[in-house]
């Protein structure tokens, strides 16, 4: 059966002056392990934006954003940036309606609690040239091993002014959260995990699975290929469908590139 990718549009804009939408570029089925794209555009409307900058969450056990994939599209006389918070979440001011961007930031009754299960970022820019318009940002994730792929990515708050330094009057968003529906979980998958210690970033780090011989060790002189090759998430984890039961690799080795880590073990399910 064809698992189907669905995201959710949810209308927020309410006559707002400015429109800041979220998307994604690629198109389904999805599974486990996929890197999607999430666009970010605006529409100023007839205003002659040269400042904004927009916050947000993502549920970190569901996507995981891919390192240093933050891109801008306003061309070269702009000044950008952006900025990352990990273990936050944001709780909005229960009195103003969430899809208001702009009255949510400006009001001062939002805050932001500890939560290990999600991570703030923002994306500021600021333009000489022209207005702000369409396309200003995109970011890739991995879709992780997760049962609940509800409201994973939500538009917390914004602002923006005009070229005269003018603030707009509202902000707002057609596409306030995005939905992951149905997505295609790993058979028979295994993962790998590396500990490391805390503040550490792991994920500069790739791992490798190599079948071994009778010894338990890798012949390297047969110039042997990789069961598996993946990067290390920011859990130190790696999930590959390529180490299965009911298969004739059984000894296999775990091997960390630049970790200075092999580990080598037996698989005894059937």
């Amino acid at each position: 059966m064809k698992k189907l990718f669905l995201f959710i549009l949810i209308p927020f804009f309410s006559f707002a002056q400015v429109i800041i939408d979220q998307s994604i570029k690629e198109s389904g089925p999805y599974k486990v392990g996929d890197i999607i794209t999430i666009e970010y555009r605006l529409n100023p409307g007839n205003l002659d934006l040269n400042y904004f900058w927009l916050r947000y969450v993502y549920h970190n056990n569901a996507i995981e954003m891919i390192p240093n994939s933050t891109e801008f599209f306003q061309g070269a006389s702009t000044q950008v940036a952006y900025y990352h918070w990990n273990n936050y979440n944001f709780r909005s001011n229960p009195n103003i309606g969430v899809g208001e961007l702009l009255k949510q930031y400006q009001s001062g009754g939002w805050s932001y609690s500890n939560d290990t299960n999600w991570n703030v970022a923002q994306l500021t820019i600021q333009r000489t040239d022209a207005s702000i318009s369409g396309l200003i940002a995109s970011q890739k994730y991995k879709i992780k091993d997760f049962t609940n792929f509800d409201d994973m990515h939500k538009l917390s708050f914004a602002d923006a002014t005009t070229r005269n330094n003018t603030q707009v009057s509202s902000i707002g968003s057609t596409v306030l959260w995005l939905d992951l529906n149905n997505v295609s979980r790993l058979v028979s998958s295994a993962k790998f995990k590396v500990a490391f210690p805390a503040g550490y970033d792991i994920t500069k780090h790739t791992i490798q699975i190599m079948e071994t011989n009778e010894q338990g060790v890798v012949d390297w002189t047969t110039n042997p290929q990789p069961v598996a090759v993946g990067p290390l998430d920011s859990a130190g984890e790696f999930l590959t469908d390529k180490v299965k039961k009911n298969n004739v690799l059984k000894r296999i080795c775990f091997i960390c590139v630049s970790c200075v880590l092999q580990i080598c073990f037996r698989r005894y399910d059937t």
